[in-house]
């Protein structure tokens, strides 16, 4: 391990804002009028590299996180495409009681009170299901 580790913006945009010591663990911004900066400028002169703020692990797991986040939002998005919530949503459970008590007078009602249970159900299941 290096005497000090570079710190970037984040791990797609390597711009290097600092560096960390990474002895006693402070963290130097890039000021011409700080010591600590100037003792990294010398250190680096004197022909020491410092660490990358990122090791290729690292940033592999940082993009797989993000993967996993494009999917988990994409699967929310198709969720609240798939149903309309309109006659439920911001219901207390009286007044979804009520809605199907008001909705369901016989077995097509039914029906078609069922389905849009069963398809607010798959929503909910689709938006959680974070491993698929």
């Amino acid at each position: 391990m290096a005497k000090y580790k570079q710190l970037w913006k984040n791990y797609n945009d390597l711009t290097l804002i600092g560096y960390q010591d990474n002895e006693v663990k402070n963290i130097i911004p890039l000021d011409p009028g700080n010591l600590d900066y100037q003792n990294v400028l010398k250190w680096i002169a004197d022909g020491n590299t410092p660490d990358p703020a990122f090791t290729p692990a690292e940033i592999a797991a940082f993009q797989a996180a993000d993967a996993n986040q494009s999917v988990v939002e994409a699967k929310i998005t198709t969720a609240k495409n798939e149903i309309n919530l309109s006659d439920l949503a911001g219901k207390t459970y009286q007044q979804a009681e009520n809605w199907i008590e008001t909705s369901v007078t016989d077995l097509a009602s039914a029906k078609a009170a069922l389905k849009k249970i069963a398809k607010i159900i798959l929503a909910i299941l689709k938006a959680q299901d974070l491993s698929a």
